[in-house]
């Protein structure tokens, strides 16, 4: 099995780390606290991580979708559950939570989230066992918002 963080092959653990409970090699256990040993599995299938991201412009195209179904925002608002300031700060250039996109996309009838943005990172990994680990999306993540 490889190890959630380093991407090791190895004899896992499951461990909590920071609130998440994640396989982990013994090296990587120290980042939390082991819950049991991980049963070992000699063959598994390999699966493709998609990370959904939101589409470019997504403030502009939610403040037309929402003018054209001549909505106010206090109207999204209380259609999608959610407070009018909310809104306001998605059209604002507040980036919303894949949650709150998800609403929009259903109230709007309009596509705010893009799952195959990141089909890089799934058709080449950066470890050697093949396969996305947590420490890759987050570095990749920092990298994108340097660029």
């Amino acid at each position: 099995m490889v190890c959630d963080l380093c991407g090791r092959d190895t004899e896992l653990f499951t461990t909590n780390v920071e609130g998440s409970v994640l396989k982990v090699c013994q090296s990587c256990s120290s980042h939390g606290s082991v819950i049991a040993e991980a049963p070992t599995i000699r063959h598994r299938k390999e699966t493709a991580i998609t990370i959904p991201t939101l589409v470019s412009n997504i403030h502009e195209k939610i403040r037309k979708a929402r003018e054209a179904r001549k909505l106010t925002q206090k109207e999204l608002a209380a259609e999608i559950q959610e407070k009018e300031s909310l809104i306001q700060k998605v059209e604002n250039d507040f980036e919303p939570s894949i949650a709150l996109a998800t609403k929009l996309e259903k109230a709007l009838h309009i596509t705010l989230i893009d799952e195959d943005a990141l089909e890089e990172y799934n058709k080449q990994p950066s470890n050697s066992q093949g396969s996305l680990t947590i420490g890759d999306l987050i570095k990749n993540k920092k990298n994108s918002q340097r660029a």
